[in-house]
C-alpha cells in the first residue's frame, strides 16, 4: 500500500515562527497506525491540514503521511478538540529567527521563494522594483540594506549610505539598474506583511537548516516541458494526395460503393483505448517518480514536477515549528513509502529501511518498507528499488 510518510528532518522544508517553545518529547506521543494495521509508529503530533499529518519520532525525525492512509481511529482523533489544540500550539506559535547582524525577525516562515530585486536611480531617488526606497516598510528597508551590504561587500548602515552609493556608482549611470537574485524564504511578519528573505541573511546555523530542502523545492517547481511543435512542411516537399478507398467513386459494385465504418465507430465502440497514463500521467508512476504518488488512480495524479507542491509550504511551517520548539530536530524531510502487502508467515518479514540521498540527488530521505528474512536482505531490496540512495537505520515493522 502506498502510505507516504515523509520524514521531515530538521532543515528540509520551509520554516517559520519565533519564540522557542520547549515541549516535552513525549507529551503528545501516541501510537499511530496505517489503514492496514501492519505499520505502527510511536510519535508526537506536530500538526495537520486537510490532507497531511506531521508526526515527530522520539529521535526527532519528522514524518508526513496522507491522512487517508491512516486507520479510522487516527483519522477520528485528528477531528478532536485535543488534536486541534496541539496543532495550534505548535504551528500557530510566533517564532523568532536571528539574522547575521543580530537582528531578530519575529513572525513565521511560510514558504520557499526565488525572487529578484531591481535597484536603479531615478530623478535622484533610489528605486526598488520601480518603487521609491523611502516608501517601503522600514523593516524591509533594513533587509534590502543587508542584501546589498552582503552582495557588494560595502558597509550600508542606513538609507543615506545607500543613496550616496547609488548616486555616485558608475553602474547606475545613464538609467542603468542592478538586479539582485534572492533565493530564500517568504517571511510573514506579525502585521501580516510577507517579504522574501535570502538564506545568507540568517544566522549560519539557521541558514543551514533552512537550505536543506531547497533543491527538492526547486525540482518540484520546474515547469512541465511542452511537447515540441511539429515541423512545417518544406517548400519543395511533394504533397501526395491519398487515393480514394475502393468504390468511393461508385464503382466496384452496386449502390454508392462507400466503405462501411469499422464496427462501433458510430457509437464509440470498438475504438482502441490509450495506454494507461499515456497522457497527463506520463512519468508520474510510483516506481518512476522519486517523490512517489498520492494514490494509484491515474485521475488523481499530478505531473511529477508538481508533486505535493501545495503541501510543501505546510511541511516547511511544521518543520520550522518543530525546530523552534526543539532545535535537535533532524534537518531533512524523509519520505516514507509503505507498500505493505501480504507477509508470508514464517518466511519473510517487513522492515522499515531509512534511505538517504547520495550526493547530487536533490530529493529527501525516505523511510521504505521492504521485505526479507533479515534486515540485510530487506536493505538490499530497498536499495535495488531506490537507486541514488544509501542505507541508514533499519527496524522491523511486522509481527
Amino acid at each position: 500500500m502506498g502510505c507516504a510518510f515523509q520524514a521531515l528532518s530538521g532543515l528540509r522544508a520551509w520554516a517559520g515562527l519565533a519564540v522557542v517553545v520547549v515541549i516535552a518529547g513525549t507529551a503528545d506521543a501516541r501510537v499511530w497506525k496505517d489503514a492496514t494495521g501492519l505499520y505502527t509508529i510511536n510519535a508526537d503530533l506536530v500538526g495537520f491540514d486537510d490532507d497531511m499529518v506531521i508526526l515527530q519520532r522520539e529521535n526527532k525525525e519528522l514524518g508526513s503521511c496522507p491522512i487517508d492512509k491512516l486507520c479510522k481511529e487516527d483519522r477520528d482523533y485528528l477531528k478532536s478538540k485535543e488534536a486541534l489544540e496541539i496543532h495550534n500550539s505548535n504551528i500557530d506559535q510566533t517564532q523568532t529567527w536571528t539574522m547575521t547582524n543580530g537582528l531578530k525577525l519575529v513572525g513565521k516562515i511560510v514558504d520557499y521563494e526565488r525572487d529578484s530585486v531591481v535597484i536603479k536611480k531615478q530623478d535622484g531617488n533610489v528605486m526598488v522594483n520601480d518603487k521609491p526606497f523611502d516608501s517601503l516598510p522600514v523593516l524591509y528597508q533594513d533587509i534590502l540594506l543587508r542584501v546589498i551590504e552582503t552582495v557588494e561587500s560595502k558597509a550600508m548602515p542606513d538609507k543615506e549610505a545607500l543613496g550616496k552609493w547609488v548616486n555616485s556608482a558608475p553602474e547606475f549611470s545613464g538609467g542603468k539598474a542592478k538586479t539582485y537574485d534572492l533565493e530564500g524564504v517568504v517571511f510573514q511578519f506579525q502585521d501580516g506583511s510577507q517579504y522574501a528573505v535570502p538564506f545568507y541573511l540568517f544566522d549560519k546555523k539557521e541558514e543551514e537548516f533552512l537550505k536543506s530542502g531547497w533543491n527538492a523545492w526547486v525540482e518540484s517547481h520546474k515547469a512541465v516541458p511542452k511537447p515540441p511543435a511539429p515541423e512545417p512542411p518544406k517548400d519543395n516537399a511533394v504533397t501526395t494526395v491519398p487515393k480514394p478507398a475502393v468504390g468511393l467513386d461508385g464503382s466496384n459494385g452496386g449502390g454508392t460503393g462507400l466503405p462501411q465504418p469499422a464496427k462501433g465507430i458510430g457509437d464509440n465502440e470498438g475504438l482502441p483505448k490509450p495506454a494507461q497514463g499515456i497522457t497527463a500521467d506520463l512519468g508520474n508512476d510510483v516506481k518512476t517518480n522519486p517523490l512517489g504518488s498520492g494514490g494509484n488512480s491515474s485521475a488523481s495524479k499530478q505531473p511529477a514536477q508538481n508533486y505535493k507542491r501545495d503541501d510543501q509550504a505546510f511541511h516547511l511551517q511544521s518543520l520550522a515549528a518543530a525546530y523552534q520548539r526543539d532545535q535537535k530536530v533532524n534537518q531533512r524531510i524523509a519520505m516514507m513509502n509503505l507498500n505493505l502487502q501480504a507477509i508470508q508467515a514464517g518466511i519473510t518479514s517487513a522492515w522499515e529501511v531509512t534511505l538517504y540521498p547520495n550526493a547530487g540527488n536533490p530529493y529527501p530521505p525516505k523511510w521504505v518498507v521492504a521485505y526479507g528474512r533479515n534486515s540485510f536482505i530487506a536493505t538490499q531490496e530497498a536499495l535495488r528499488n531506490n537507486p541514488g540512495y544509501y542505507p541508514g537505520p533499519v527496524r522491523k515493522v511486522s509481527r
